[in-house]
């Protein structure tokens, strides 16, 4: 898979699951470059950077699917679409959650408070939600998708991109 053919993914997977496309785009560059086999240094996989844990509650199957985009993002969605509901559409906390665990927010005196590098990773991604389509911080989305080898992908991630926007808060 082309990293072209990667961003059209992201964008698609962001649609289906309601994430802002800016955020969701961002986010993925930010884990793992695109690349669908990256590797943190704490054993995170592939594009979403899943851990063991996380992956057994929204992946599918082994933890070495998580390095098959098209899972990884479906988990990466599910996982995304629960913090928001956790944290009632706040982008910002819900990203705080996604890099230092949801737990350091909803139960602090059990897990402490979230650190400084959680804080910054969800304040950074949430800006790309809140910065608007058309601030120059956001990909060209329309180019992304109708790059690649998916023209039915093109049409379909552009219309939900258009959607999402204009019917946004």
């Amino acid at each position: 898979m082309t990293i072209d053919q990667v961003k059209q993914l992201v964008l698609q997977k962001a649609a289906q699951y309601g994430i802002d496309p800016g955020v969701a785009y961002a986010q993925i560059d930010r884990e793992s470059g695109f690349n669908p086999r990256a590797v943190g240094s704490s054993g995170e996989r592939g594009l979403a950077q899943f851990m063991p844990g996380t992956w057994a509650r929204f992946g599918s199957g082994s933890f070495d699917n998580a390095f098959d985009p098209e899972l990884n993002l479906n988990a990466w969605g599910g996982y995304m679409t629960y913090l928001l509901g956790l944290f009632n559409g706040d982008y910002a906390s819900a990203l705080t959650g996604y890099n230092g665990g949801e737990g350091h927010l909803t139960n602090p005196e059990k897990y402490g408070p979230p650190s400084a590098a959680a804080l910054e990773y969800g304040s950074t991604l949430a800006a790309y939600r809140e910065s608007g389509a058309d601030s120059g911080s956001r990909p060209d989305f329309l180019s992304i998708a109708q790059g690649g080898e998916f023209p039915w992908l093109a049409f379909g991630a552009v219309v939900a991109v258009g959607l999402f926007l204009a019917f946004r808060e």
